[in-house]
């Protein structure tokens, strides 16, 4: 979605027309998807993470743009309580091993 609404700001734009199209010779999945989406009217969401070692993590996540440059964006992200859980053990764990790594001889 996020190249959905960055082509919508520069509609008639031949650097993303040619892009666009480059994707599609090369992308089956991509000529799926394109015409599937349009661009957001919001830019705030939800995200799903299928991490290899930590699991299912999800956020909710806004997005901070300047009016006066539309590509620069800030995009915070704020786990649910499950991923806040999950997240601040991996914290706990990595701060344990430090430790005994600043220990060892």
């Amino acid at each position: 979605m996020e190249f959905h609404t960055a082509s919508a700001r520069y509609p008639g734009d031949a650097w993303f027309e040619e892009l666009i199209e480059d994707l599609k010779e090369i992308s089956p999945e991509f000529c799926q998807w394109w015409p599937q989406h349009d661009a957001p009217l919001s830019m705030d969401g939800h995200k799903v993470i299928e991490h290899l070692t930590l699991g299912h993590l999800e956020f909710e996540h806004v997005t901070l743009q300047l009016p006066s440059d539309p590509d620069v964006r800030i995009m915070i992200y704020t786990p649910n309580i499950a991923t806040r859980a999950t997240l601040q053990r991996c914290l706990e764990t990595v701060a344990v091993a430090r430790r005994v790594q600043e220990k060892a001889p």
